[in-house]
């Protein structure tokens, strides 16, 4: 893929979980029940670089910083929020943690020191299993 191209891809993936956001957005908002959004699977099924898994978190950065900081009881978010629940407050935060903690998960699988060491404790393990047999 060209330089234009992993743009193209990278804005699709950004926009399906901003999709996945507002959808779970607009049932917190409405009182429904909502399933957490698997963005882990989301991510994981683009072949995505290290480089663009962070631009994908920094995506996302400011409006989770924003509602963490609404949480820890910023006046001027409170004002700004004042029409969301402490329950619907909480239930938004957690779609942006589920985010983020998938984000860090991809991010830690493209690390090549990660997956050595993954490897190395499969190993170690297969090698405990033998001899315990």
């Amino acid at each position: 893929m060209n330089e234009k191209q992993r743009e193209v891809y990278l804005i699709d993936l950004i926009e399906e979980i901003s999709e996945n956001i507002e959808s779970a957005y607009h049932k917190i908002l409405n009182d429904e029940k909502f399933v957490m959004p698997d963005f882990e699977s989301i991510i994981k099924k683009r072949n995505i670089t290290e480089k663009e898994c962070e631009a994908v978190c920094s995506a996302f950065s400011q409006p989770f910083n924003e509602m963490h900081d609404l949480i820890e009881g910023d006046a001027e978010l409170e004002k700004q929020y004042s029409f969301l629940s402490t329950e619907k407050r909480k239930s938004i935060v957690s779609v942006l943690d589920a985010l983020v903690n998938s984000c860090l998960s991809v991010y830690t699988d493209t690390q090549p020191d990660f997956q050595d060491l993954k490897e190395n404790i499969r190993k170690l393990a297969k090698d405990e299993k033998e001899e315990a047999q």
